[in-house]
């Protein structure tokens, strides 16, 4: 099932967005994870569209087989031989081939953004955690080493 162009367009900027992101990745470690998980799906996309290119009329061929068959595959509707036509075109039938490879290309290239988007975002989740804990690692420690001398330091902090 193809998307609309809405959900298109909000998937592509989503994607877009996340890159955009990377300036809350703080270590190195986690910078070049991003990169990495980056580079791999832009060279998925590269060798899968190489691939779409190079093998597009043998897909086209593949499809337009698996179309014929499955036309002339028996059916069970119980359909009396005189009142059937064949409808049978083979321009329509390779269109329609053409129109299922180029399908499945997309989908394959969705998939990958999907791959990416999901890392990148479970990339940023952790360096948000991180960040937030370093910060409340930090609160605790300053509350846990109160300074206060004497009698004020055993009564505790709300008394």
């Amino acid at each position: 099932m193809a998307l609309n162009l809405s959900e298109t367009l909000r998937r592509t900027f989503h994607l877009a967005a996340l890159r955009r992101e990377m300036d809350v990745l703080q270590t190195g470690r986690q910078r070049e994870a991003a990169r990495r998980l980056m580079q791999r799906c832009e060279d998925l996309r590269q060798r899968e569209t190489r691939s779409f290119r190079a093998l597009y009329d043998t897909r086209v061929e593949r499809a337009r087989r698996r179309i014929i068959d499955r036309a002339g595959a028996r059916h069970r509707d119980l359909t009396p031989a005189f009142a059937g036509e064949d409808r049978f075109s083979p321009a329509d039938t390779l269109r329609q081939a053409q129109r299922d490879v180029r399908a499945a290309h997309e989908r394959r290239v969705e998939r990958i953004d999907a791959i990416e988007t999901r890392g990148l975002e479970t990339l940023m989740r952790g360096a948000l955690r991180q960040t937030t804990l370093r910060g409340t690692v930090r609160a605790d420690f300053k509350r846990a080493s109160n300074r206060r001398s004497g009698q004020d330091r055993r009564r505790g902090p709300g008394r």
